[in-house]
């Protein structure tokens, strides 16, 4: 979580030294930003990000608007910043907001006992939010990832069963078909590989050449893993000599074997759980948000999270209906592997073989 913030608005000097006082014995980490004017913080408010903060309100101004009145202009601009609404009225029936549970009405003069527990709990609150609000957009990661899978591999499953002489069943938009390619996409793949292997035993023995580099190259990779990559490799070899074709069939079988030795890793790393589905977007935001527990530094990561996002950038081309071209097809492998060398500092496969 980023630097926590307080702002305090008051008109009186001896207000905020008090206030300050107070806060710098108890939580000497804060900033601090001092207004003495409530329509000054609300313009402030207007143009300035007041994520992880609050604010210490008075009730009563010499000049301009009441606190009362400022609340209302606050809540306008942010339903959610935790207000200390400081009164020492006798007479508080302008005060309307008694039922936001995001405001604390504490009576003047407050002391440094009440303000450490009421600032310690709005601190508390906030960070929960924030990890809501995390949880959230991993959420919608995850969803945006998944969304973007249906419709590449649908069809590139149906593409899988045509080749095999099996008509399509229903519409390539129908969500309950979903889960079955899901469940069948290897399957598919090695229909796709059968198909092409099962007359032919020259072809039958590259595909075997291909997959026993793979499984002496990744060693720690798991067998699964290891078919999606030879297959997509095979096919490629296949029709590397093509440049009209569409390879989005030969991308998602990299990508899924990427995805999975992805998901390994963060298991292993106790960040996934056994039986939880995952996708590629959602395994980089993972590791996103878990720099420190997985032992990277910030600037390390941020090489390989600008390879990922390139290499997904490109693998999302599939669901367009140009599809994939062979340029931008190898652009995306060169993210992954090299079949001529081996680099842990270079590709993403040979990275994470090292790092299981």
């Amino acid at each position: 979580m980023s630097l926590f913030t307080i702002y305090i608005v008051d008109d009186e000097e001896l207000i905020h030294n008090s206030l300050r006082s107070y806060i710098r014995r108890n939580f000497p980490d804060v900033e601090i930003v001092p207004f003495f004017s409530a329509v000054m913080f609300i313009r402030y408010l207007k143009k300035h990000n007041v994520e992880n903060s609050l604010v210490i309100l008075d009730h009563h101004f010499d000049i301009g608007i009441s606190g009362s009145e400022a609340v209302g202009e606050i809540r306008r601009i942010s339903k959610t910043l935790p207000i200390i609404f400081l009164t020492g009225v006798t007479d508080d029936s302008d005060i309307t907001y008694t039922s936001d549970v995001n405001i604390h009405f504490k009576a003047k003069p407050i002391s440094e006992m009440e303000l450490r527990r009421t600032i310690k709990e709005c601190i508390e609150v906030t960070e929960t939010v924030s990890g809501l609000h995390d949880k959230v957009s991993s959420l919608e990661l995850e969803v945006q990832s998944l969304a973007e899978q249906v419709q590449q591999t649908k069809q590139w499953a149906y593409d899988a069963l045509q080749s095999l002489g099996v008509e399509k069943q229903g519409g390539i938009e129908d969500p309950k078909e979903w889960v079955e390619f899901q469940n069948n996409t290897l399957k598919y793949i090695e229909a796709i590989e059968h198909k092409e292997t099962s007359n032919s035993r020259d072809k039958a023995n590259i595909f075997k050449d291909i997959f026993d580099i793979f499984r002496k190259r990744y060693k720690r990779f798991d067998e699964k893993s290891i078919k999606f990559l030879a297959t997509g490799e095979f096919l490629f070899e296949e029709h590397k000599e093509d440049y009209h074709i569409d390879f989005s069939p030969i991308l998602i079988a990299y990508s899924k074997c990427f995805e999975n030795v992805l998901t390994v890793f963060l298991k292993a790393k106790g960040l996934i759980l056994d039986g939880e589905n995952t996708t590629l977007g959602s395994c980089v935001y993972i590791i996103k948000n878990n720099l420190t527990s997985l032992g990277l530094k910030p600037a390390d990561f941020s090489k390989w999270y600008r390879r990922m996002h390139s290499f997904l950038q490109l693998r999302n081309k599939a669901a367009h209906p140009s599809g994939v071209s062979k340029s931008d097809f190898e652009k995306a492998k060169a993210f992954l592997f090299n079949m001529t060398e081996t680099n842990k500092s270079e590709y993403l496969l040979d990275f994470l073989q090292c790092a299981l």
